[in-house]
């Protein structure tokens, strides 16, 4: 996981921030979230790649994840940005219509 951490790092354009314990990398040229779990969480270590889509006036969020801890905890964590993405989505989709 660190070495996708420092490989994303690099590139030029990537914006690198905390949110809480978690890491975040984000690749706006491609509409792209990394998500980096912190030590300390249950999930740990895993990552998140959420790549927001728009496509014939919908907008969705395209997920992976890898994760190396115990099916229960990555379970959950799935289901955790399960919801968050849904939280995403239903946020931008409310933008849309408010440009319109």
């Amino acid at each position: 996981m660190s070495e996708a951490l420092a490989g994303l790092g690099a590139k030029k354009g990537t914006e690198i921030s905390k949110q809480g314990d978690w890491t975040i990398v984000i690749e706006p040229d491609k509409n792209v979230i990394w998500s980096f779990a912190p030590e300390n969480h249950p999930a740990y270590p895993a990552m998140v790649k959420r790549a927001v889509i728009s496509e014939h006036g919908s907008v969705f969020v395209k997920m992976d994840i890898n994760c190396k801890a115990s099916k229960e905890a990555c379970d959950a964590l799935v289901h955790e940005f399960i919801q968050l993405n849904e939280n995403m989505r239903s946020s931008f989709q409310t933008e849309e219509k408010k440009l319109d």
